[in-house]
């Protein structure tokens, strides 16, 4: 999820950097996972993002609603990668032409 020179890297090798009892199987999967909870907060907030300006709901309600099916489903997810998800989520969906 970090921006910067790591920005869109695969996270496998900087995985057994820092744990170095994962192997190379497992971190594809950690990857692979890392991809489908970016994607899912992603699509859940333009989608929300998009009813917001339909409804005119508060951001807060919004950023509330995408916890929610984060949670749900990835109930293991930190309060600050959760705060990270939902950000870069917005700017994906201001970048993508939202405009709010």
């Amino acid at each position: 999820m970090e921006f910067g020179e790591n920005w869109l890297m695969p996270v496998q090798e900087r995985l057994i950097g820092e744990y170095p009892h994962i192997e190379s199987p497992m971190a594809d999967q950690i990857d692979l996972l890392c991809k489908e909870v970016m994607s899912t907060c992603n699509s859940a907030t333009g989608k929300e993002l998009k009813e917001r300006n339909e409804t005119k709901i508060e951001i807060r309600e919004v950023n509330y609603r995408i916890r929610k099916i984060l949670r749900e489903k990835y109930n293991w997810i930190s309060e600050e990668n959760l705060n990270r998800l939902f950000s870069q989520a917005c700017y994906y969906a201001y970048k993508d032409g939202w405009q709010g």
